[in-house]
């Protein structure tokens, strides 16, 4: 059986295809209270202001930071179209 190792990096992005990591919602609903919840990792707690994350693909649910959401998430308006399945090309 072949090892792979994160080193092979270059080699893969020499030889291998590019490709784009398809858009996946989240739904996330803000806490005021401490919480726990139980995650695919074992329990975790949240703090007031932390916001609960579900994914409806993989049906997961998390606690995450209001500066991680400020940093890497942003609100999906109703001006914006659903995304869908369809190959970028």
């Amino acid at each position: 059986m072949e090892i792979i190792t994160s080193g092979m990096g270059p080699q893969i992005m020499e030889t291998g295809t590019k490709m784009i990591k398809k858009p996946n919602p989240v739904y996330m609903i803000r806490k005021s209270t401490p919480f726990q919840i139980q995650t695919d990792r074992g329990l975790m707690e949240g703090n007031p202001g932390d916001y609960i994350a579900y994914d409806p693909v993989s049906g997961q649910v998390w606690p995450v930071s209001p500066e991680y959401v400020e940093q890497h998430y942003d609100e999906w308006g109703s001006d914006n179209e659903e995304p869908n399945d369809e190959e970028v090309t």
